[in-house]
């Protein structure tokens, strides 16, 4: 199994993931819905400078795991932590993220990818 890098997974070409907050997070039997405020790249089409002070332009961006294969989550002690993204590792069908939440191995297709309803 060859390793991708997530921004070769379609609608995740123009962010940078690693240390996006964690807004929101649900896991089902065959569905993972996560809320990340990701950090926006220059070629994406809603870049926009960073404010003062800030480093990234960060907007909400929804990442929903349909009709997967296999969803296995390590949660962390407080269910409550979010925190933040820390890895997200893809190795064929697989796909591993790390964080405040603690470890979620979503084994399947690639995620659609959009903006969140509030």
């Amino acid at each position: 199994m060859s390793a991708q890098a997530y921004p070769d997974l379609p609608g995740l070409e123009e962010v940078y993931l690693e240390g996006a907050p964690v807004d929101r997070l649900v896991v089902n039997d065959d569905r993972v819905v996560l809320v990340v405020r990701a950090a926006l790249l220059g070629g994406h089409p809603d870049y926009a400078p960073p404010p003062r002070g800030e480093t990234h332009h960060r907007e909400p961006l929804l990442l929903d795991w349909r009709k997967t294969s296999s969803i296995r989550w390590d949660r962390t002690d407080d269910p409550d932590v979010l925190g933040l993204l820390d890895r997200f590792e893809v190795a064929g069908d697989r796909m591993t993220l790390v964080g405040g939440f603690g470890r979620l191995v979503i084994q399947g297709r690639p995620p659609r990818v959009g903006r969140p309803r509030n």
